[in-house]
């Protein structure tokens, strides 16, 4: 019993510390193929169910953007725009206020710390909202939500030299909001800033810019603009790579994390270890198939419109941790180096302390333990979102019109169709519509 009772509780306290990691990899899945097939209220109320179980008070930011973005697909547009705003409260406050977890990311794991959403995630939240209140026809409250989203998306833009430092999507439809109430000044303004960051993401991204083409008489007509969320985003897993002691070596010497540690603590760890393979636990991203390639709107009279990729939510995740692999791979080396260097000192001090033999090696299980069972990789994202945002424009005469929506599969077959019953176009104004089809 002297050795099971200590290795409870450390299995225990590991538990504890890695039940922040966040929805499991099997309810994303759940909740994926709910969404594909249009059960949005089963998936709204498994979210629901699952708050504490899988996303906990410090996923409580991606907890409100699964929820209200499954809401917004439904035409829960009350609760869609309450939960997407807190959503921003909450990501407002972890920036506003002090930190205090970080020596947990330091000895356990990035899942340590609560969630903060991602630069585009923090954007989309914007568009997302805005699509409510335009729903409205609240055109007022949709650009307040547009500014939010160009003075963040502008100061990101001059603070990082990272490529993808614009959301080039979200800052055209802001321009197309500042349109909508006049303010043209800012829309040429944002205007500008998507199409420059559309060509700076060109090989990055599959999404261009919205078609901007006026008819002459545009101003006798309404314009419809339809948007398409369109198949399901990658989800972020855990994936386990080997690596060699002397690529992580360097940052025992060289992060101020580890000052203090007595020198021979880390010669011995590093002289022990040189030369060995570690095995440790790193983010990486697997598509969630679907089948639709393409869609169009169709009008009374037979025409069709195809829609375009104007944002490539899929790909901005990808790029997203790819350029944040050399923090990432920083802040694993400095814990993985960390654990050995904490572990050798725990073995060192029970051999000094005790002559039994058995204390030291329940050190070492306990250690082994907890090193290896708290190694794991954030996993963490906003995985409702679309793989991609598809849009459609049209200019029609004023009045009412049944619209008819469909999603295509590789060989051009409907795999899904949506009826949209008397749209109302008025002059000189735009009507927008919205249709989350992932199947």
């Amino acid at each position: 019993m002297i050795i099971k009772r200590p290795r409870f509780f450390i299995l225990v306290l590991t538990s504890l510390l890695c039940a922040c990691a966040g929805p499991s990899l099997q309810y994303k899945k759940d909740i994926s193929k709910l969404m594909a097939n249009q059960n949005f209220e089963n998936a709204s109320a498994k979210i629901k169910n699952n708050q504490k179980k899988q996303y906990g008070k410090k996923n409580a930011v991606l907890y409100n953007l699964d929820l209200a973005l499954v809401e917004q697909a439904a035409y829960d547009t009350k609760n869609s725009t309450a939960n997407f705003l807190e959503a921003q409260k909450l990501n407002e406050d972890l920036f506003t206020k002090s930190i205090s977890q970080n020596l947990g990311t330091l000895i356990i794991n990035d899942n340590t710390l609560p969630y903060k959403m991602q630069m585009y995630e923090q954007a989309f939240t914007y568009f997302f909202t805005a699509m409510n209140f335009l729903a409205q026809d609240n055109f007022e409250d949709a650009a307040v939500e547009m500014r939010k989203a160009v003075f963040f998306l502008d100061r990101y833009r001059e603070s990082t030299k990272k490529v993808y430092n614009d959301e080039p999507f979200v800052q055209y439809f802001a321009s197309m909001v500042f349109e909508d109430i006049g303010q043209l000044s800012s829309a040429r303004i944002a205007r500008t800033n998507a199409l420059n960051a559309y060509e700076k993401l060109k090989g990055y991204f599959e999404a261009w810019a919205p078609n901007s083409a006026l008819p002459p008489n545009y101003k006798e007509l309404g314009e419809l603009i339809f948007i398409h969320y369109s198949g399901k985003s990658p989800i972020k897993i855990s994936s386990q790579v080997s690596v060699s002691w002397d690529r992580l070596g360097f940052i025992l010497n060289n992060n101020n994390s580890l000052q203090g540690t007595p020198k021979q603590t880390i010669d011995a760890v590093f002289s022990g270890l040189y030369g060995r393979t570690i095995a440790i636990s790193y983010p990486s991203y697997i598509d969630n198939p679907y089948f639709g390639r393409s869609s169009a709107i169709v009008l009374p009279n037979g025409q069709k419109i195809a829609t375009k990729n104007v944002a490539d939510l899929a790909s901005a995740a990808k790029l997203t941790l790819q350029e944040e692999s050399n923090a990432i791979w920083a802040r694993t080396a400095t814990r993985v180096a960390t654990k050995f260097i904490l572990s050798k000192q725990a073995h060192d001090i029970a051999n000094k302390n005790t002559d039994n033999k058995n204390a030291t090696l329940l050190i070492d299980l306990a250690t082994t333990i907890f090193n290896t069972a708290t190694e794991q990789a954030d996993t963490r994202s906003w995985f409702t979102l679309p793989a991609q945002i598809k849009m459609a424009n049209v200019f029609l005469e004023p009045g009412e019109y049944d619209i008819d929506f469909y999603n295509y599969n590789n060989a051009g077959m409907p795999i899904d169709t949506y009826h949209f019953d008397k749209v109302k176009i008025k002059k000189g104004q735009r009507t927008y519509l919205w249709r989350y089809s992932s199947k």
